[in-house]
């Protein structure tokens, strides 16, 4: 026999008949059926709101790279799309005189769409500054559009690094010790920032920033859960597999007599019993995963001192987590 699947109608009918009428108006019943799916989505990581994540390192070449007043002015081939306080790493430069001006630099501010000034402190003053072949690499990108938090994340086998989870203070204190400096080191390090949101209609956009930002692929790989669209239309329908879409029509009749009637009724029973019995279920189709160990926790990074020592202490949670290149062990 086929699995049942709802409408958006459909799920609002079965509010308002639990309710035996329409809800009260300042909780119509698209707000308690929609927040019945959010409540559904977000009791454990679904195996159908995983999904596989490469996180792609977009390279910008430089056609222009120039000295000005204890800042590096470089000119980007395509539009740069950086702001103040992004963070960049500058790759392929030499110097008449020896060396090159390569390292990881901050945005300082913006002239135009294709130049911007980095602040550094080993900017050497002599020698002409060549920049055949150097690009721009960028120290953050945005994730997906309906990201919702990390699963598991390791770095690509190619990178030769090991990834560090940390938190986003721990990130710019290693950033600020180094600044303008070419970083050698076989670890990469990275924390999750929110960018506000850009009208007030809109969400913020969640974005993976890493140090040093100075290799040409793919670095990170590995699995984010999404978060499930809200219903609108009356014949959407919910963006999760049929045989647990009962769970959400139970759900939606639970949450009306909760939120209505400020009681309990025979569906949270029944949402009580469903439950476990789909977590079950879709636990056996993860089976496999679970062979595997993503991360160790709670592992300081190296270099800890970087960060806070009260930080650490007030948030042990938050101490580094690696993830070994090449594995997911």
């Amino acid at each position: 026999m086929a699995d049942q699947t709802y409408t958006y109608q459909q799920l609002q009918t079965a509010v308002t008949h639990v309710l035996a009428g329409a809800p009260n108006s300042g909780n119509p019943a698209g707000y308690i059926v929609n927040n019945a799916l959010n409540w559904v989505v977000n009791q454990r990581a679904w195996s159908w709101r995983q999904r596989p994540l490469n996180i792609d390192i977009s390279q910008i070449g430089i056609s222009g790279v120039a000295r000005s007043s204890g800042r590096l002015q470089s000119t980007t081939s395509t539009a740069h799309g950086k702001q103040a306080g992004y963070y960049v790493g500058i790759n392929g430069t030499t110097v008449s005189t020896g060396g090159s001006l390569d390292g990881g630099y901050t945005v300082q501010s913006i002239i135009d769409v294709t130049n911007f000034y980095t602040a550094g402190t080993s900017l050497d003053t002599g020698g002409t500054i060549s920049y055949a072949g150097a690009f721009v690499a960028p120290g953050q990108v945005a994730m997906p559009s309906d990201f919702s938090s990390i699963r598991a994340l390791f770095t690509n086998p190619q990178s030769g690094q090991n990834g560090w989870a940390v938190d986003l203070l721990d990130l710019v204190m290693r950033r600020k010790t180094q600044n303008g400096a070419t970083v050698l080191t076989s670890d990469m390090f990275y924390a999750l920032s929110w960018l506000p949101q850009a009208v007030t209609t809109t969400e913020p956009t969640c974005f993976i920033h890493y140090f040093p930002a100075l290799t040409g692929w793919s670095i990170f790989q590995g699995m984010y859960l999404r978060k499930l669209p809200a219903l609108v239309n009356l014949t959407d329908t919910p963006d999760m597999p049929s045989q647990h879409q009962l769970l959400l029509y139970h759900a939606c009749r639970a949450f009306a007599q909760s939120t209505e009637e400020e009681k309990h009724g025979e569906d949270w029973l029944i949402v009580g019993q469903l439950l476990p019995q789909f977590a079950a279920d879709d636990d056996a189709l993860q089976k496999p995963q679970a062979q595997y160990k993503v991360s160790r926790r709670h592992e300081e990074p190296p270099n800890a001192e970087y960060a806070s020592a009260a930080l650490f202490q007030a948030q042990p949670q938050a101490q580094g987590q690696p993830m070994m290149a090449g594995s997911a062990g």
